[in-house]
């Protein structure tokens, strides 16, 4: 015989209209621990909708390890950022890879590199104190160092460098302009595509800016060479000309400021020689005669203590 609650209530049906949301899958009950019809540790779907939490209850779970909401994951911490690692390292692989090799120093040419000393060029070229050149003492210091690469014996046209020639310019032991004077025998033939190519090639693509305007020669020439081609980064800017007349090529690397530092020194020490031309040949003049007269007073004395009549 049924027990008599059931006698009470016959059927599901009027069990349900009797006792409302004991069946109905969307109130809690279902999902809590034991429920009828629920899972014994109560539901594993996650609660949704915003926290219920203050501010300060959060923060609160955070500093104890917990936090704001629940989130169940089958996963551990460390799986997760493993997978995390992985997937960075592939990315930066791939970046890596797709990256474009980065162009030379603009302002290096070989073992030369643009604001060096005096005296490292010189150790570097092999040169000698000797073969700087002293242009101006003031109001700047100015020299040039003129340098040949060496020919080793028994080498072949095609090993031999093709510098012909580099004038290092300096300004107050500054390096700030080397002038590269190309071998014609290792240029001839080449266009002024394949110059920009190579150079291209070492120092990344040329600027699109128009060309600077080359300084007028102290003389007319026929032979001044056209630039037609430029690369600039940061203070530095390097210019590739052409000799119409003679055919070579010249490449031209420059500290912008250091160059302009130069030039109005030069234009001042011109402007000061200019002013003390006069004094200077003056003394000249004067030092010269009286080594003359020392000179003629010298021979006198000497002729008349050994002159006999």
């Amino acid at each position: 015989m049924p027990p008599p609650l059931l006698q009470d209530f016959p059927n599901d049906d009027a069990a349900r209209k009797l006792i409302p949301g004991a069946y109905e899958p969307n109130t809690l009950t279902e999902r809590q621990p034991g429920a009828v019809g629920g899972s014994p540790f109560g539901s594993t779907d996650t609660l949704g909708g915003a926290s219920t939490m203050s501010a300060a209850t959060i923060a609160e779970r955070r500093k104890e390890g917990g936090g704001g909401t629940v989130n169940i994951s089958n996963e551990s911490w460390y799986t997760l950022l493993s997978r995390c690692f992985h997937r960075v390292k592939l990315v930066v692989i791939i970046l890596l890879a797709s990256w474009p090799v980065a162009a030379a120093d603009l302002g290096t040419y070989r073992e030369f590199t643009i604001g060096a000393s005096t005296a490292d060029v010189i150790a570097r070229t092999g040169a000698a104190e000797r073969d700087v050149k002293t242009l101006h003492e003031r109001p700047a210091l100015l020299q040039e160092l003129s340098w040949r690469p060496r020919y080793a014996s028994g080498r072949t046209s095609a090993d031999r460098d093709s510098v012909a020639a580099i004038v290092f310019s300096f300004i107050d032991n500054q390096l700030f302009r080397m002038t590269i004077d190309y071998e014609r025998s290792r240029t001839e033939g080449l266009t002024k595509e394949d110059m920009i190519t190579s150079l291209s090639a070492m120092y990344g693509p040329r600027s699109t800016r128009p060309a600077p305007m080359a300084p007028r020669p102290a003389f007319d020439s026929l032979d001044t060479p056209t630039v037609f081609a430029t690369w600039r980064q940061g203070d530095v800017m390097l210019t590739l000309s052409h000799s119409m007349y003679g055919g070579g090529f010249s490449l031209i690397i420059i500290s912008v400021p250091l160059e302009a530092l130069a030039r109005k020194a030069q234009a001042t020490a011109v402007t000061m020689d200019a002013r003390e031309a006069p004094a200077r040949e003056a003394a000249r003049a004067k030092e010269q005669a009286d080594a003359a007269r020392a000179a003629a007073e010298k021979t006198r004395t000497t002729n008349k203590d050994t002159f006999k009549p």
